[in-house]
């Protein structure tokens, strides 16, 4: 029997280490954000499923749908559609009852810009797979070739050392030192990079990649072991310069050449967010980013869950 009312809330993300080697299996340091996505399901007068989704008050995306097949009857974005459509399509097929969502409608909100990525997808694939009560990396699967380290962080709520292994994931939470809350710093660049396309185009390397792996797991764990900001910097910009030889890429931080202390990139290489370090605080890395075009700036303890 369907519930009249539902809500389930879901935590975003940053992938602190490890992009791209995550996937050959590195230890990957893993930080949920305060700042996720909320579903909430009501009853609707219309014979079939009515979805909005808002951030900030403003609606982006709608669409109207079968509540049995999930097929789009009429929407504002075919491509976003599309991709819920087939999502719930999954998740249905995942369930042992069918779920029932004519009458329905479902109303998302996000704490963050769609175009940050911070898990607007994983927060609903995990949405989703709670509405369904099924399991979310399952339903995850179905729609992604991604490591998943997203939907860890969505169900979490805390620091996590996220693992790929032989096919099975290994996660345990562990404790970031305090000063890596007062001096590392999360800089939006404002180019959005796919990272499903940067995932296929890693997957396809034929590399051997154990030594890498066996570097990055040094420096993952190095990060939940630091004493001082000039650490927290050194392992930081080491971070970079390594990958940047492992992808045979030029960082994108080469931009910020001038920047005295270690900074690194989140993810897909090229947009989204950097991490900075700075041994002042907030007020300072605003001041030089700003100045260099890029106003989104938020403190690692601004965005801690607590």
């Amino acid at each position: 029997m369907n519930k009249e009312n539902e809500t389930y809330y879901s935590y975003g993300k940053l992938l602190l280490t490890a992009e791209y080697l995550v996937m050959a299996g590195a230890d990957a340091l893993v930080f949920p954000v305060n700042k996720g996505q909320a579903l909430d399901v009501e009853p609707s007068e219309k014979n079939s499923l009515h979805w909005e989704s808002f951030y900030q008050g403003e609606r982006w995306f709608s669409a109207e749908m079968n509540g049995e097949t999930f097929e789009v009857q009429d929407t504002t974005n075919q491509e976003k559609a599309s991709y819920l459509s087939r999502l719930l399509q999954s998740a249905s097929a995942l369930s042992r009852e069918r779920k029932q969502l004519n009458n329905k409608k479902i109303t998302t909100r996000l704490d963050f810009n769609p175009e940050w990525g911070m898990g607007s997808s994983s927060t609903l694939i995990v949405n989703i797979s709670r509405l369904f009560d099924i399991n979310a990396f399952e339903l995850f699967n179905k729609v992604s070739k991604g490591s998943g380290f997203d939907i860890a962080a969505a169900l979490s709520g805390y620091p996590l050392r996220y693992r790929l292994k032989k096919n099975k994931r290994e996660m345990s939470p562990v404790k970031l030192p305090e000063l890596f809350f007062d001096h590392a710093f999360f800089v939006y660049l404002g180019e959005k990079v796919h990272s499903e396309i940067a995932v296929e185009e890693f997957q396809q390397n034929s590399k051997d990649f154990k030594m890498p792996v066996k570097y990055i797991n040094e420096i993952t764990a190095q990060f939940t072991e630091i004493e001082s900001a000039g650490e927290l910097s050194r392992i930081t910009k080491e971070h970079e310069n390594f990958m940047s030889d492992v992808l045979g890429l030029e960082s994108p931080t080469k931009r910020f050449g001038d920047y005295p202390y270690g900074m690194k990139s989140l993810g897909a290489w090229g947009g989204d967010f950097i991490m900075a370090i700075h041994p002042k605080g907030k007020a300072e890395v605003e001041k030089y980013f700003k100045h260099k075009g890029y106003p989104v700036v938020f403190s690692a303890n601004e965005l801690k869950v607590s």
